[in-house]
């Protein structure tokens, strides 16, 4: 599986909001079958910049989009992300 980071706008950086958004995205990912499987890994809200950041991991950027429609999301940008460091 690849990671991915969703980005979605939460307007006046609303924590109530921010948590509904979690909770649907950690519905519809527990929703998915074996094929398409996403797995939501930890979210972050910044309210100053009116932004939340989804860590998942998916087989594809169409499975995190897929997943992120059935929660009722809207993304502002999906794009693969590395985690650790490594050498």
């Amino acid at each position: 599986m690849t990671s991915f980071v969703l980005e979605t706008y939460v307007p006046d950086g609303s924590r109530d909001r921010f948590a509904d958004d979690v909770d649907g995205l950690r519905r519809a990912a527990n929703s998915t079958g074996a094929t398409g499987k996403v797995r939501h890994l930890a979210s972050y809200l910044v309210p100053a910049d009116e932004m939340a950041f989804h860590l998942v991991d998916a087989g594809s950027v169409t499975d995190v989009e897929r997943v992120a429609n059935q929660a009722g999301i809207e993304a502002e940008r999906i794009a693969e992300a590395t985690t650790g460091g490594a050498k």
